[in-house]
């Protein structure tokens, strides 16, 4: 099967052979037309040698059946050609005709296709959004049993074991029902460079996930010790946890997290539980207008936003 730019190309050769053929009409009949105009001027000259005197009335019919006759044979060369031209423009306008309609099919395809591509588009990004929140619940689910602990007193070259022993005998302390053991911790350690002016914030991770509950049940005892125990969070999770809280401070009383799932509680009291599908939302929330004695209060948990490996 042929497809359009064949048929145009068929066309368009077709079209340029009967362009051919015309042109060659015209210019033969030109020739005939001059040849016709020679012989009479010949005759005219033949004629008019012949004539002797003024009064001879033959000159002068000659001379009208001449010009009657060019007159004849002019107009009939010049509608000849007038016939051919309209020929060609109505040719050329049903040839417009056929390319409109080829281009107004085109179109139409074009404008299918753009609609197919906005489609799939918009279900590439639904896909990304939903495969994104997936990876982020493997990673949260991952750091189930973790908690980052912050306000612990740091030495200089303090190790990996010492590090541990510190955060078992601080919450020891403040929780003695607990009687956490060293074989409780999985894994501990600091987070970022050393810094002389406050302790790092640092990273455990328990061997069940109870002992990791049972702390956070019981982190109330910690109030007024400058000793934080929070979840650890994913980066995702953690921007929005921290959205929630500063971004509509006027309607969110309280936000927490459970299991690394995030709450708040409304100024009516309404509980909601923040959804992956709806972490957009309140990442597009514009921020709040800050105040020059907001800007002055310091940053805190500023390390939650960096992702961490936990070493042993």
């Amino acid at each position: 099967m042929c497809t359009i730019g064949e048929k145009q190309k068929k066309k368009k050769k077709k079209k340029g052979k009967q362009d051919i053929e015309d042109d060659t009409l015209i210019q033969e009949t030109d020739t005939q037309q001059l040849n016709k105009i020679n012989k009479q001027l010949k005759d005219i000259n033949l004629k008019l040698s012949k004539v002797y005197t003024k009064d001879d009335g033959s000159l002068r019919d000659m001379i009208k059946n001449m010009f009657s006759q060019m007159k004849e044979e002019m107009l009939s060369s010049v509608s000849k050609r007038i016939d051919i031209l309209e020929g060609k423009l109505f040719e050329k306008e049903t040839e417009n005709e056929v390319l409109k309609q080829e281009v107004k099919e085109l179109e139409k395809v074009l404008e299918n296709q753009k609609n197919e591509n906005e489609k799939l588009v918009e279900e590439i990004r639904i896909n990304e959004r939903q495969t994104k929140g997936k990876i982020n619940d493997l990673e949260q689910y991952s750091r189930i049993n973790n908690l980052r602990i912050d306000g612990i007193k740091e030495t200089t070259n303090e190790d990996q074991q010492q590090t541990e022993r510190k955060v078992l005998n601080t919450l020891n302390s403040y929780m003695p029902k607990l009687k956490l053991e060293i074989d409780d911790i999985e894994v501990g350690h600091r987070l970022g460079k050393q810094d002389d002016k406050k302790p790092r914030q640092i990273i455990v991770q328990f061997c069940s996930r109870g002992t990791k509950v049972e702390i956070l049940k019981n982190r109330k005892l910690l109030k007024g010790s400058g000793i934080y125990v929070n979840e650890d969070l994913t980066r995702l999770n953690q921007h929005v946890f921290t959205y929630i809280r500063k971004k509509l401070s006027d309607e969110v009383e309280g936000v927490w997290t459970r299991n690394g799932n995030i709450f708040y509680k409304n100024k009516m009291g309404s509980v909601h539980r923040v959804h992956s599908d709806e972490y957009q939302t309140w990442i597009d929330l514009p921020w709040p207008i800050v105040t020059p004695d907001q800007l002055k209060r310091p940053a805190t948990h500023n390390a939650w936003l960096a992702p961490v490996k936990l070493t042993k």
